[in-house]
């Protein structure tokens, strides 16, 4: 037996899964002890922000990072973790 759905209502069976998943992938990345390391080139793609900015923040360490010889190197799960903190919560409607 078939029954169909309107889209809005597949859109909204769609965020619930994701919802429910969302954590296990995550902590699914976070348990395979692979972390990916980035170059400030690379970060600069990642955050989508120019080089200058990760230049800036890494001089007055204000972003977390590695000194690899002259290098600067950033663990993706620590710059997640950062931007987290960085969040801005929307004020509740009153």
């Amino acid at each position: 037996m078939k029954s169909t759905l309107e889209n809005e209502d597949r859109t909204e069976i769609a965020k619930e899964v994701y919802k429910l998943l969302a954590p296990l992938l995550k902590k699914a990345e976070k348990s395979s002890g692979i972390d990916t390391i980035f170059n400030q080139k690379e970060l600069s793609e990642y955050l989508k922000i120019p080089e200058s900015w990760i230049y800036r923040h890494t001089s007055d360490r204000t972003i977390p990072f590695y000194k690899v010889g002259r290098y600067n190197r950033f663990k993706k799960s620590e710059i997640d973790t950062w931007l987290e903190e960085k969040s801005v919560k929307p004020i509740p409607k009153q």
